[in-house]
């Protein structure tokens, strides 16, 4: 009798090992859920290009993952003459992770992007000479998209200019509501910028010879 009641003992606590066993994997399969879901690179992402190389030394990027997602982030540079990468850098961030990103940039008018996939994180167009041509016949066409009934700063809206000068017609603001082209002086560009939520505005500016602001 005493050997049947060991048996049953033995028996109820392997069940319950069992049971809590089950029971801690559904908790962290539930866990594991939560921590991937909604990774977004734009919120949980605090990334900027604090030195872009135009006094020497290349360009450097630094982020920040506020978050408990992985994200692969990248820097590039391009001549805007033809829109050909001149050098690039990526990487992995982990959860609550900072990393730095260095790259060599050309010696003539040149973007940079620092990116997580699609989502554009930062830009900069660095003017100069551009490659191949004579100095002086680019300006900066700078937008700065703002909600008008808070003040605050509209960021990701598609800002596009009808003609390309070499380094793209399309720029997303970054949390500043700011975008910028690199464009050719005395000409008349046209411009467009939608966001959701927001109403499609567009118009033209001519770009004359110095740098020019849109506000909108």
């Amino acid at each position: 009798m005493n050997k049947n009641i060991m048996n049953i003992n033995i028996l109820a606590k392997v069940t319950l090992v069992a049971v809590l066993v089950v029971a801690a994997t559904f908790s962290v399969m539930k866990l594991s859920k939560a921590d991937t879901s909604g990774c977004d690179a734009r919120s949980a992402l605090a990334a900027n290009i604090v030195s872009t190389g135009e006094s020497g030394g290349g360009a450097l990027a630094v982020i920040s993952n506020n978050s408990d997602c992985s994200f692969n982030v990248s820097l590039d540079s391009f001549k805007t003459s033809d829109n050909s990468r001149y050098d690039s850098k990526s990487a992995a961030i982990g959860p609550r992770q900072s990393l730095e990103l260095h790259i060599n940039v050309p010696d003539c008018q040149y973007r940079l992007e620092l990116s997580s996939g699609s989502t554009i994180l930062d830009s900069r167009t660095v003017l100069g000479n551009m490659c191949g041509a004579s100095a002086s016949t680019f300006v900066n066409l700078n937008f700065i998209a703002k909600d008008v009934c808070t003040g605050n700063p509209v960021s990701n809206a598609l800002v596009t200019i009808d003609q390309n000068f070499g380094n793209g017609s399309t720029r997303t603001t970054d949390g500043g509501g700011f975008s910028n082209f690199g464009v050719l002086t005395n000409k008349t560009i046209g411009w467009s910028v939608s966001a959701n939520g927001f109403n499609f505005t567009s118009n033209s500016i001519s770009t004359g010879t110095s740098d020019k602001t849109v506000n909108v």
